[in-house]
């Protein structure tokens, strides 16, 4: 069913995804990566096109990554957006 997680993985970056008993092996299977955004966090928007910069608010819809693609719903005109998000809970999104 799962492949055994290696010794070397560190546990603070993890989160369980099922009860996992003492004694028994720990299986990817159990464990997910712990999110930098989760969703309904906010998280500021930059809109890039061009040499022209905006920057705007919205809310996570789904948990996210630093570096991978995340969903959003902007606060003021509630239209979803997809873009890349940053180290500093910014989400770019190139038009």
């Amino acid at each position: 069913r799962g492949i055994i997680a290696p010794a070397s993985l560190p546990l603070h970056r993890v989160l369980a995804r099922q009860t996992i008993l003492p004694g028994s092996p720990l299986l990817t299977t159990a464990i997910e990566r712990t999110p930098d955004i989760r969703r309904g966090d906010r998280v500021k928007i930059r809109l890039e096109a061009g040499e022209l910069t905006l920057s705007t608010s919205g809310i996570a819809q789904e948990n996210g990554y630093i570096g991978e693609r995340l969903k959003i719903i902007t606060q003021v005109t509630k239209r979803e957006l997809v873009g890349v998000l940053k180290s500093d809970s910014t989400l770019e999104v190139a038009l």
